[in-house]
């Protein structure tokens, strides 16, 4: 009796709360600053009208709105984002490469706010959204997973990577991942110098038994962030994984950032936002480095 009695309020509870899921865009804009996930629109008359509606089915756009939306805005932002040599990716990305393609949209609109694509060399791209804004926000190369091979509790496959040729040093690797940074689109002086750790099995105090690994990951936090405290992840930040045997990246995330840029862009008081070229970066050299190098 008391089972069904909570069945039946959690039902009339959650119904009923399903309308406050029809974010208006000032609260999808701050939801996705909160938690990480596009959400948001702006310039909305470049596409067709938002619409809210008591079924998802009736207000996503039709196949073919969608697919004109991904041809036009995030196939773009990712073919330009594959390009950046870092990645060491030789396929082309053109309308035929996903295997798959994913899309959210804010609940019960035709909003759409995140795409996700699934490549044939099971590479990953996320692309956060923000009207016809799009920007990739994570990046996976899934060959290799070095967190999952520095954390495992047996180290005989630390000990197989660990005898492979590491082409980086902790300098030239720093190097490496500072010139991939500034070549998305980021600026040092946004942000504190990057945390580097280079990736190991076991307890680096202990010679007999630590095993050094050739990946390396580099985590930037947004200058306003002050302290992190234990458990906290809501914070501005990017983070990159390189390998040292291929010297190319594995993975890159973006995370609590704004869609247009490490801050928002500051506008004059009434003046209506402007759309950036999508996917346009900077591509830069190796050299330019943040001045301190500070291991975990």
């Amino acid at each position: 009796m008391r089972f069904g009695i909570f069945i039946l309020t959690f039902l009339i509870v959650h119904c009923g709360a399903e309308e406050s899921w029809n974010l208006t865009p000032d609260q999808a804009k701050a939801f996705r600053l909160r938690y990480g996930t596009a959400a948001g629109s702006i310039n909305e008359h470049l596409l067709p009208p938002p619409v809210q509606s008591d079924t998802v089915e009736s207000a996503r756009l039709t196949s073919t709105e969608e697919n004109d939306f991904y041809l036009r805005y995030v196939l773009p932002t990712a073919s330009k984002f594959a390009r950046l040599p870092q990645l060491g990716l030789t396929n082309r990305l053109d309308e035929n490469t996903a295997v798959r393609r994913e899309f959210d949209y804010i609940w019960n609109t035709n909003v759409i706010v995140l795409a996700r694509l699934y490549l044939t060399n099971r590479t990953t791209f996320s692309i956060d959204i923000e009207s016809t804004n799009c920007v990739v926000s994570y990046f996976n190369n899934a060959k290799i997973n070095p967190r999952s091979i520095a954390g495992r509790e047996s180290p005989e496959k630390a000990k197989f990577f660990s005898t492979m040729t590491n082409r980086f040093d902790d300098r030239s690797a720093l190097e490496f991942a500072a010139a991939f940074f500034k070549a998305i689109g980021h600026h040092a002086e946004n942000f504190h110098p990057p945390k580097v750790w280079h990736m190991g099995w076991g307890d680096p105090a202990d010679k007999a038994t630590y095993v050094a690994l050739p990946f390396y990951e580099f985590q930037w936090l947004r200058k306003d962030v002050r302290v992190v405290q234990p458990g906290e992840v809501h914070h501005p930040r990017v983070i990159v994984v390189a390998s040292g045997i291929s010297g190319q990246v594995l993975s890159y995330q973006r995370l609590f950032l704004p869609i247009r840029g490490d801050f928002e862009p500051a506008l004059p008081s009434g003046q209506p936002p402007l759309i950036p070229v999508i996917g346009e970066f900077e591509h830069a050299s190796p050299g330019d480095t943040p001045a301190k190098n500070e291991k975990r």
